[in-house]
């Protein structure tokens, strides 16, 4: 289902930090897929019960922990969370008036989401190219425990993470209690280097993201919601971008899920096969 569509114009536009040029939603799986990370929180919004605990997986190459917009400006989201694309994306930070940037920007929809909504952040893991600060831990305020891996064990921590096995279920329900489900948070540039001569390349192989998408999907029943942004500038453009998606998607645990957004001729001119 197509939440912003494409236009014949895409792969002409520019995301960077502010602009949102599609989101896209599975039909049978909470599986989003967007240029810009930003939208990312609304997503989870749409998902999530606010009344209700998480835990979370970000999968990126940046820590995504940046500056704040004031809380003023998008606390109304804690009560009014199933607004519009349009109205998340257009609450501006009135601290930015002469550039006027959203509130939502690429790099801070992570803590805002935290300050709204603390509980869906119980046990966070952190799979990115540079170790969380002590700034960024304190922003984490509503987690017990903040983990990060490599991607040398980034598959084994995501199967031993997100599985529940027969001994847990069992102690959680003689205690009456639910297990949290997880919230998981991927940006294709995790799969790419970056150098200060702005040269971007890809450093993961095909079977290597195909195969972190096929224990994603294999634990698809203790996930909550899955957000994958292809973030084009920071992957070397929108070609790479998309064909770092093929196959996480078209791989046989989420290509009958994906072939609505593989089929669009916008984002694949040449076809997806």
């Amino acid at each position: 289902m197509w939440i912003k569509n494409t236009t014949n114009e895409i792969l002409h536009q520019r995301s960077y930090d502010v602009h949102l040029c599609f989101l896209w939603r599975a039909d049978d799986i909470p599986l989003y897929v967007m240029d810009n990370h930003l939208a990312a929180a609304w997503c989870w919004m749409q998902e999530c019960n606010p009344e209700e605990s998480y835990n979370f997986f970000h999968i990126d190459r940046h820590n995504d922990l940046g500056s704040l917009a004031p809380y003023s400006c998008y606390q109304y989201l804690k009560t009014n969370p199933h607004v519009s694309i349009d109205e998340y994306v257009g609450i501006r930070n009135p601290m930015q008036r002469d550039f006027d940037r959203p509130a939502f920007t690429w790099d801070n929809y992570i803590n805002q989401a935290i300050q709204l909504f603390p509980d869906w952040f119980r046990k966070c893991i952190y799979a990115t190219h540079k170790t969380l600060n002590e700034r960024e831990r304190r922003m984490n305020l509503g987690c017990n425990v903040i983990e990060e891996t490599s991607p040398f064990h980034l598959m084994g921590t995501i199967d031993n993470a997100l599985n529940i096995d027969e001994l847990q279920s069992m102690i959680a329900n003689a205690r009456n209690e639910t297990l949290d489900k997880w919230i998981v948070n991927i940006d294709l540039d995790y799969f790419f280097s970056y150098d200060f001569n702005d040269h971007t390349q890809r450093i993961m192989t095909d079977d290597y993201v195909r195969m972190i998408a096929e224990v994603i999907k294999k634990h698809i029943e203790n996930i909550k919601v899955i957000t994958v942004a292809i973030s084009p500038e920071c992957c070397g453009g929108w070609r790479p971008a998309l064909n770092a998606a093929l196959p996480f998607l078209r791989n046989d645990h989420f290509i009958e899920s994906s072939i609505e957004f593989l089929n669009d001729t916008n984002l694949y001119p040449d076809g997806w096969h």
